[in-house]
């Protein structure tokens, strides 16, 4: 990995460290290359919906794990349909 690489890896930039991750997908040819760029701004905003939808509940551990792992889930199945 690259200086660049890493820098943006560790700068919170989740849609642009998603996007270094699934171009590494790509050229590992479990992806399109056009959909690396699609599905870094889509899991972004599934994240951030998730975000927004349990705010009210960020105190209760049990309501957020569960929301994590429906965010996990729904990102896994977005990605499934794209796989090769």
């Amino acid at each position: 990995m690259d200086g660049y690489t890493a820098s943006i890896m560790l700068n919170g930039n989740l849609e642009e460290r998603d996007f270094i991750l699934l171009r590494t997908a790509a050229t590992q040819n479990f992806i399109k290359f056009d959909d690396a760029k699609t599905l870094s701004i889509v899991f972004s905003m599934v994240y951030h919906g998730y975000l927004l939808k349990y705010k009210p509940y960020y105190k209760d551990s049990t309501v957020m794990k569960r929301a994590g792992n429906e965010c996990f889930d729904t990102i896994k199945a977005i990605m499934m349909k794209f796989t090769k």
